[in-house]
């Protein structure tokens, strides 16, 4: 499978998974194209990625393996799974969305398939789900995307091969270690060998962990809307500030008029009052323009330190 690498902005996504396994696939649509994916990706302040985009039979990679994309709305699950956007979602006619077309279905089976091997990750819904099933916050994602039909896809690309690790090193054609690799997995499974008590200790405690970090990553989203909000509120002093030093740019030019004013009123002395009057509203207009001036500047000069 040909997959381009087109990358995120490192602020999208955590280095590594803190010590995480990858067992389980997150299926989105992009709600538009595969371009509109790459761009998103690439945006530093979306905080948002996946791991891999898909638009009919075209793999785009913006978050290597091992590294935990933001994608599930949930960041126990983003640091066990792998994120695939899907292209489709966006809306063609009112109450009508375009749905992820067969052939994005078809190279959606094959990845998953190739996933499902590369990690031993089980082609069950237990294992392959979709956003809306995972994600702490609403969404309809992924939409109209057909989860069991990738399933059915990526089980006849030979994908889910769990059996093997388990008989690995047996000789499946001789009946003694047959039995032998049998007995191991039903004991496996039954939980023969596992210390039952540290077991429920240490999945209390990764419970624990993951509300933690669920809380965290809450904590950094509201963060993040707040930088936002005081980046436009800064976009919006500057603005005011440019606003009164355009204004303040008059201010030399009707010096100039009123002197001009003055040497004329010294030639028709008869013109004095009216003259006068004249000199009062500029020179008032002068004072309100550099008035607005210096309060623009003066907010500006305190906001810009939030």
């Amino acid at each position: 499978m040909n997959i381009i690498f087109k990358g995120a902005a490192t602020i999208n996504f955590e280095q590594g998974r803190r010590g995480n396994k990858i067992d389980k696939i997150i299926l989105h649509w992009i709600v538009g194209t595969l371009e509109s994916a790459d761009a998103t990706f690439a945006n530093p302040q979306r905080v948002a990625s996946a791991h891999y985009g898909i638009g009919d039979g075209e793999v785009h990679q913006y978050v290597n393996d091992q590294d935990t994309a933001y994608h599930a709305g949930n960041f126990g699950v983003n640091l066990t799974s792998i994120g695939i956007e899907h292209e489709g979602g966006w809306e063609i006619s009112p109450g009508v969305r375009m749905k992820p077309s067969d052939k994005t279905h078809e190279t959606s089976g094959k990845l998953v398939a190739a996933l499902s091997k590369k990690y031993n990750i089980p082609l069950t819904r237990e294992h392959i789900k979709g956003h809306k099933e995972v994600s702490l916050s609403g969404t309809e994602c992924p939409g109209t995307l057909d989860i069991d039909r990738i399933i059915k896809i990526a089980k006849t690309e030979g994908g889910d091969n769990q059996m093997g690790d388990i008989y690995k090193g047996y000789d499946l054609a001789n009946k003694e270690s047959m039995k032998v690799a049998v007995d191991i997995l039903v004991r496996v499974q039954g939980g023969e060998f596992v210390d039952k008590a540290k077991f429920d200790e240490l999945q209390q405690t990764i419970t624990n962990l993951n509300g933690s970090i669920n809380s965290k990553n809450t904590e950094l989203l509201k963060l993040t809307d707040e930088l936002s909000r005081k980046i436009e509120e800064i976009a919006k002093l500057n603005k005011e500030k440019e606003t009164a030093e355009d204004q303040a740019k008059e201010v030399p030019t009707l010096r100039k008029f009123l002197e001009q004013c003055e040497l004329d009123r010294k030639g028709f002395p008869s013109e004095r009052e009216s003259w006068n009057r004249a000199r009062g509203q500029y020179e008032a207009r002068i004072k309100e323009l550099e008035n607005n001036w210096f309060k623009a500047f003066i907010g500006f000069i305190t906001r810009k330190g939030l």
